[in-house]
């Protein structure tokens, strides 16, 4: 009498990058470079679409697909998979943007630090600056706006997901992510 394999019956039922991510989990190289393969060309794009810098977009992504290899023993995913890779270098690309900010600045801090006031203490004053400007950038959206922008990078919906929940067509809301990253980046920069 043969038995069935439910295992392999359950990962029928689970999206290719899943199966994937659960043999990178059991240290599977070769589903991680399959993984990068499939990935990283899309990511990098979006990457640069926040970055506006094609070799900065391609240093965020892997920093992302770096970030996943180190921690893929402990890695939990409750999401789409594809969902967590897009936030994730979304949130880099911010991480990225602050510490752009913060080395510029840099010198400006050296040259306070010789009039006896503490580097850390200056740059800690102004990683919170930039912090509160992203935020402030965030909440200065449009409505409509920062409700899309929300739901698309900080809930990882994707974009057809957003038009569905909200009623809206696809291009709408591209359109409202795109207006978002561009208002973000001028509030930052300004």
């Amino acid at each position: 009498m043969a038995t069935f394999d439910y295992t392999y019956r359950f990962n029928l039922l689970k999206p290719a990058e899943e199966i994937l991510f659960d043999r990178i989990k059991k240290d599977d190289r070769h589903a991680f470079e399959e993984l990068f393969r499939r990935f990283y060309s899309g990511l990098c794009r979006y990457a640069e679409s926040i970055m506006k810098d094609e070799t900065l977009a391609e240093d965020v992504v892997q920093l992302v697909f770096i970030n996943i290899w180190e921690k893929r023993k402990e890695l939990i995913i409750n999401k789409n998979f594809k969902s967590y890779l897009f936030r994730s270098t979304f949130n880099t690309c911010l991480n990225q943007i602050k510490q752009k900010e913060l080395s510029k600045k840099s010198s400006q801090a050296l040259a306070i630090l010789h009039s006896g006031i503490e580097q850390s203490f200056l740059i800690q004053i102004e990683a919170d600056e930039l912090e509160r400007k992203i935020k402030l950038a965030i909440e200065s959206l449009p409505q409509k706006c920062r409700l899309v922008f929300d739901l698309s990078r900080f809930e990882g919906l994707k974009n057809k997901e957003v038009a569905t929940r909200l009623n809206l067509s696809i291009k709408t809301v591209e359109a409202h992510i795109s207006k978002a990253l561009n208002i973000i980046r001028s509030k930052i920069y300004k």
